[in-house]
């Protein structure tokens, strides 16, 4: 007799589960009492996007028209859908329970109890001393992905011991999250010191060391100082992708560059970090290492304390948000640069020392930089894509631009300021097919076909889009934008009913798109009557 595999039952999106509840609360054709409309939204909110909790309550709500009713129904019997029942530990032959999308606060009592399950892919700590204790999870061999929540809850960490997750070996995802704030404890007394929630968590993490066989580790909201001594190559042999997220009084890392099979990193949310790998125990660091994510993280100044090492041999994707200080070593292994935030003149000539980089995206926040340093670009001479967005005082582009022969692909966007193209245009750049300009007004008024100043610079590239405008709901009068190819005269209404425009020109054809409420009709767009000849 062979097994049956799980069934995952899906939840519907806000919308779908709104229409069922309102099927079921106002009838057919019937519209929604006005003087609920708020509190409906909260109800609906608790049914988490299960089918049979919205039609439960739907259902009940079908004749009630008071509004004290509604706020009833919505303070009690909401309160169940946070809660699975009570007798679960009964259905001792339960296999898997997969909980998705469900707002629980707390585990049913002696959840231990079931010791046939296999799948249980989220555990809820709960708030009392005997009740969803961590403890419960000892005699189960779980498998597949497990979440843990709420861990600042645990009391005693010998309860965390007593999971024996290290026993586990089917586990291959394990998530850890501690609350990121510890306001929900109610009484005065139960409040403890921030330097004792700190040493707690730190016992607790070192208790909840999981199997050698884990693939994917993620902890959350971590309050400790440091990391646990498991966290190290000697015991996550087997780890392929590690997520480390609002840790914020660790001082370092653990040392995560020892792990051989590692291929997936996401450092997020660590305020106090200065660098990615802090020891050398000789040889390369991050041996499988292939994308690198590192966000918020203020005090980041490099991904190692030594210069001249090869790491990240394979290195392929970095992807960095809101670490100003960040610099980059000479690597060779990247290919994909995403940079968001605010950069310093020394992080922004760093680039140059990733010179294997294909693909360059720099975004600011409406950052006040006027001019990228003289040669950040110099030493990319395998750039094929270059992507610069939201510099609002930038007036001039890289000088060095010209000098890119492998790009392919420029696109500039939100810099309103940006005046013109590099004087020396881009005709360096044999390989180019195709520049966009979006959103940056000036630039688009010089290098408007066969009058811009700038025309010249870039006639020769094969497919140019220029987005000329944004169009906003309201506008009373209509603005129009000319443009002359191929003999072909192409007047562009801006109508209120549109947002955006966007015209590609091409060597010999032109298109027009339009984001909404446009038909084509022949080769000529219709937008809300106004026809484009």
């Amino acid at each position: 007799m062979g097994t049956i595999s799980p069934h995952r039952l899906s939840v519907l999106s806000k919308e779908d589960c709104w229409l069922l509840f309102r099927q079921r609360a106002f009838g057919l054709g019937n519209e929604e009492r006005p003087n609920v409309v708020a509190i409906r939204k909260e109800i609906v909110k608790k049914c988490g996007g299960v089918p049979l909790a919205a039609k439960a309550l739907g259902g009940l709500m079908r004749f009630k028209s008071e509004e004290k009713e509604w706020l009833h129904v919505k303070e009690n019997y909401c309160l169940m859908l946070e809660r699975l029942p009570q007798n679960m530990r009964c259905l001792r032959c339960l296999r898997h329970l997969f909980l998705s999308r469900c707002p629980l606060i707390e585990m049913p009592p002696k959840i231990g109890q079931l010791t046939n399950l296999k799948t249980l892919n989220k555990f809820i700590v709960g708030k009392s001393t005997d009740w969803s204790l961590l403890a419960e999870l000892k005699c189960l061999n779980l498998q597949g992905e497990l979440c843990i929540s709420y861990l600042e809850r645990v009391r005693n960490p010998m309860d965390a011991k007593e999971a024996n997750l290290v026993g586990m070996q089917n586990l291959s995802q394990l998530q850890l999250n501690w609350k990121y704030e510890f306001a929900e404890y109610e009484s005065q007394e139960n409040v403890e010191s921030e330097a004792q929630e700190n040493v707690k968590s730190e016992l607790v993490l070192e208790a909840l060391q999981p199997h050698p066989n884990l693939k994917e580790l993620i902890v959350r909201g971590y309050k400790g100082t440091q990391f646990p001594l498991w966290m190290r190559g000697s015991y996550l042999q087997n780890v392929v992708n590690i997520q480390l997220s609002r840790c914020n009084n660790c001082l370092q890392l653990p040392p995560l560059g020892q792990l051989p099979l590692l291929q997936s990193l996401e450092v997020n949310g660590m305020k106090v970090v200065g660098c990615i790998e802090n020891e050398y125990p000789g040889g390369g660091g991050f041996p499988s290492l292939e994308e690198l994510a590192v966000r918020y993280c203020p005090k980041l100044e490099g991904l190692s304390r030594e210069e001249g090492r090869e790491l990240f041999p394979r290195l392929r994707k970095i992807d960095i948000i809101d670490c100003p200080k960040l610099s980059y070593p000479y690597l060779s292994a990247p290919k994909e640069l995403s940079l968001l935030g605010e950069c310093t003149t020394m992080v922004l000539n760093s680039i140059s020392n990733l010179n294997g980089l294909t693909s360059l995206t720099i975004i600011g926040y409406a950052d006040k930089m006027v001019c990228f340093p003289k040669d950040f670009l110099r030493n990319l001479t395998l750039l094929e894509s270059l992507v610069i967005e939201n510099y609002h005082e930038l007036k001039v582009l890289p000088r060095d631009l010209a000098s890119l022969v492998t790009l392919k692909s420029l696109k500039i966007e939100g810099c309103p300021k940006l005046e013109s193209l590099p004087e020396e245009g881009l005709r360096g750049c044999e390989s180019f097919q195709s520049l966009h300009i979006i959103n940056c007004r000036e630039l688009e008024r010089q290098c408007e076909k066969g009058k811009g100043e700038d025309w010249y610079k870039i006639a020769h590239i094969p497919e140019i889009t220029i987005k000329i405008g944004l169009l906003q709901n309201g506008h009373k009068c209509l603005k129009f934008a000319f443009y002359t190819v191929d003999g072909m005269n192409l007047w562009l209404p801006m109508t209120g009913c549109c947002h955006a425009l966007w015209v590609t020109m091409a060597a010999a054809s032109i298109e027009v798109a339009v984001a909404s409420n446009a038909l084509l009709v022949g080769r000529f767009w219709v937008v809300h009557g106004y026809e484009i000849i």
